[in-house]
């Protein structure tokens, strides 16, 4: 949970510094009061209302993930494979097309990234997988890092999104090196010249 706690806490931060950046910008030192709440607002609403949603998205479908990353961890003597699985549909996007029935090793730490979800609006899940199924299905096992460093030939895009290079049942629901974490660390860094912290 504290991931949570310290996404949040960026994510004032950052809203913070945008709302500064429109006061200390030349456009609107010589406007009203008026003019700047106006402006304020529509950050405010981009911020808490369209991006909350995404967040919460992000946030339920990670925990979801990671809950299943930690079963899979705690059996992975029985099962020491996983499968990405994507829901097959005209919705799936095709970098995830690409992952479709890629089996990891648990334990291969690129692999782990790779878990999904990958993007936001992600769907994608992972089965667990034993020896025997890994066998009989005359798969080879894919490595993390053919995939987190390459990007899908038709669309340009990474099949990982690099927002989402980490796994939820290791890291926590929301990755700690957003962009809203390190406006959260420069803010810091600026609140302790100010305040000679």
């Amino acid at each position: 949970m504290l991931n949570a706690y310290q996404f949040s806490a960026a994510k004032d931060a950052s809203n913070s510094k945008a709302l500064q950046s429109l006061i200390q910008s030349k456009v609107y030192e010589s406007k009203s009061f008026k003019d700047f709440k106006e402006k304020a607002n529509e950050i405010c609403k981009v911020n808490n209302d369209k991006w909350l949603r995404v967040e919460m998205d992000v946030c339920k479908r990670n925990t979801v993930m990671g809950e299943t990353w930690r079963r899979m961890e705690k059996d992975k003597d029985l099962y020491p494979y996983w499968q990405y699985v994507t829901e097959q549909d005209d919705r799936v996007r095709d970098e995830h097309a690409a992952l479709e029935g890629k089996i990891f090793k648990i334990g291969d730490s690129e692999g782990d990234s790779v878990h999904p979800s990958n993007g936001f609006n992600c769907r994608c899940h992972s089965e667990p997988i034993d020896g025997q199924d890994l066998k009989e299905s005359g798969k080879e096992l894919s490595k993390g890092e053919d995939y987190l460093d390459k990007v899908d030939e038709k669309t340009g895009k990474p099949f990982v999104d690099d927002g989402f290079r980490f796994n939820p049942g290791k890291q926590g629901a929301m990755p700690n090196d957003s962009s809203y974490s390190e406006v959260f660390s420069s803010a810091n860094k600026g609140n302790a010249e100010l305040f000679d912290l």
